[in-house]
């Protein structure tokens, strides 16, 4: 019978002797020896395999820095050199420009009668989601390499609402990303087994 606030057991227990209670403890957490082995190997499996991914983790940061510092070296070279692209090794490595639009401070309120105007308000609830924006900007302003800009006609009238801030990467075509991403899983996970 429970007496609300405590269980029958819980209630058995606050009344036993000192004895009574070392051994409920020791019948509680009595395990036997190859569970407590399983338990172990688990554990420290667990502990190996986190130390693993701190490990991976910083060396990914480290490369994404040297990826980055790489990339807008390229990019100023390509700029020198006035071009937009090259070939190595048989992969086409191109210049790939990305505009980041940001609404002005103060202009939130302009910006969406803007967009009313236009028949686009619905992007908008009085607020906009850092990513509808730069997909809203490139499907209708900029365009991407998949198709060109819907209204390229509103760039000018947007810079009164609207700060855009480009990121210039080198993308690489002939170059089969999934293919190398799957068989470096495969040899990893090989190497764990």
């Amino acid at each position: 019978m429970s007496s609300g606030f405590f269980s029958d057991k819980e209630l058995e227990k606050e009344f036993m002797t000192d004895l009574e209670r070392i051994k409920f403890r020791e019948a509680e957490t009595n395990i036997t020896q190859g569970e407590e082995y399983q338990l172990n190997k688990l554990a420290e499996r667990y502990l190996r395999l986190r130390a693993e991914k701190f490990k991976r983790e910083g060396e990914l940061k480290y490369i994404e820095e040297q990826l980055a510092e790489t990339n807008d070296i390229l990019v100023e070279r390509l700029k020198v050199l006035e071009r937009t692209r090259f070939d190595f090794r048989g992969k086409d490595m191109y210049q790939h420009v990305d505009n980041f639009p940001k609404i002005i401070a103060g202009q939130d309120f302009a910006l969406f009668d803007w967009l009313d105007a236009r028949g686009e308000g619905g992007i908008a609830k009085r607020s906009i989601h850092n990513k509808t924006l730069p997909s809203w900007y490139r499907r209708n302003v900029s365009g991407d390499k998949k198709a060109p800009p819907l209204h390229p006609e509103w760039e000018e009238e947007l810079t009164q609402y609207l700060e855009t801030f480009q990121k210039v990467t080198i993308n690489v075509r002939g170059d089969d990303r999934d293919a190398q991403k799957t068989r470096a899983y495969e040899d990893f996970k090989e190497s764990w087994k």
